[in-house]
């Protein structure tokens, strides 16, 4: 048998950078007020889109509960594109960004529970 060892082009992932700004922070060292950047997949660069059906899309004017991933460099990440972003749905009320994940469905309930 021979093995020969070709190079892989990674495919491109677009996402977008958020400016977010921080209300409340449940864990680390985030200051009320300050902004962070937090990116999701899908975007445009150019004439490429990319859409991610089944993560997480936030949008601007929403509040959010978000669970993040801190890089050593760059915009922070959600911990998992399913699982990690709550919206506000009324006040205290929250639901999962990502509809039809019954484990989100879960967190959702309770976070919603706690407020």
């Amino acid at each position: 048998l021979g093995a020969t060892t070709k190079p892989v082009e990674e495919p491109m992932l677009i996402y977008t950078v958020l400016a977010l700004k921080v209300d409340r922070a449940i864990q680390g060292d985030v200051a009320v007020g300050s902004l962070v950047e937090v990116k999701q997949l899908g975007g445009t660069i150019g004439s490429e889109t990319a859409v991610q059906h089944d993560a997480a899309n936030l949008v601007a004017g929403s509040t959010y509960i978000l669970y993040l991933g801190w890089p050593d460099y760059g915009p922070a990440s959600l911990l998992n594109q399913s699982q990690a972003a709550y919206v506000e749905t009324s006040p205290g009320e929250f639901a999962s960004v990502v509809q039809g994940d019954p484990v989100a469905a879960r967190i959702a309930e309770s976070l919603s529970a706690e407020n």
